[in-house]
């Protein structure tokens, strides 16, 4: 008796997966004809292995999602060399329903001063140090129009780096826009956007554009809560999830002075099991110290996903 594939949807959105279609919570069962092409569909295992779908049998729902797919795919899936025991490929690409991602190796992020933008038209990723110049900055823009983007990993090559010379990354979020003529409901107080405590009507300024939002996970201390189905909430304890600024913040860290001291004869990858969503608004930060006060070079370029690879 052949066994009994099924998958369903646990997403919070419809979505489509080897040509079908999942409405929310629905449970698709897979023939035995179309098995084989369910079984090496990319989407479907990166939908498996990220909780989008869940395998189920007549008898079993399996939650774990490595668990799931040895049932689904069975002996499809290639052994590995280490005896009974199945070889498994974890995908970095995000699997979101309704969104097709595409891996991006790039030196450069988008030309945002372009109408439209240039989709991987921005400035190169390489770093001329030259002596008197304490370091070179190159930020790393994404039009938001273009779909979603997520950063899986970096490469960086440098040539005759001194003693101290050193590369950092970081994300930082973009300024929120703001406008005095209009729905004046906000005030700024410290370079941060709080909700006027006297009410609508009653402060200084109002978003212009679609505002940044900085979460704050560890400390709470924003002045905004925000959920997909209210959106943006104040909050007047100032105990909230999120703030919001008018000047550059920074956000995360992810390269942290990498010594470029010598040559690296080649390109240094830094790798990663993960993929970051960067949001609308974030850009990436490249900045190269020239401790050493000396001439060398530098170069980057970055693995990402992105839902379209050019503006045509």
């Amino acid at each position: 008796m052949s066994s009994i594939f099924k998958l369903r949807n646990t997403s919070t959105v419809a979505g489509e997966w080897a040509g079908q279609d999942f409405a929310i919570d629905e449970i698709y069962s897979v023939s035995n004809e179309e098995l084989d092409y369910f079984r090496n569909d990319e989407d479907v295992f990166a939908a498996v292995a990220s909780g989008a779908l869940r395998v189920e049998s007549e008898t079993s729902v399996y939650d774990n999602p490595i668990e799931g797919w040895n049932y689904f795919a069975g002996d499809a899936l290639p052994k590995s060399s280490l005896g009974n025991k199945l070889a498994i490929h974890s995908s970095s690409k995000p699997a979101l329903p309704g969104k097709e991602f595409f891996l991006v190796w790039t030196g450069a992020g988008d030309d945002l001063t372009t109408t439209p933008p240039g989709v991987g038209a921005g400035d190169l990723l390489q770093f001329e140090m030259t002596p008197g110049t304490a370091m070179v900055t190159k930020d790393i823009h994404f039009a938001p129009e273009f779909g979603d983007i997520y950063i899986h990993e970096g490469y960086v090559k440098w040539e005759g780096g001194g003693m101290a010379d050193h590369l950092c990354g970081d994300v930082i979020a973009s300024p929120s826009v703001f406008q005095t003529a209009a729905n004046l409901d906000l005030i700024i107080a410290d370079n941060f956007i709080k909700y006027s405590p006297g009410g609508p009507g009653t402060g200084t300024h109002g978003f212009a554009t679609t505002p940044v939002i900085l979460p704050r996970p560890n400390t709470n201390d924003g002045d905004w809560d925000y959920n997909p189905v209210d959106g943006l909430l104040p909050n007047f304890a100032g105990t909230g999830g999120y703030k919001i600024s008018d000047i550059e913040r920074g956000v995360h860290s992810y390269i942290n002075k990498i010594p470029t001291l010598g040559s690296s004869y080649g390109f240094t990858q830094l790798t990663s099991d993960e993929t970051a969503y960067l949001p609308p608004g974030y850009f990436i930060r490249i900045t190269v110290h020239n401790k050493s006060d000396t001439a060398w070079n530098a170069c980057v370029f970055m693995e990402i996903f992105r839902e379209q690879t050019s503006a045509s």
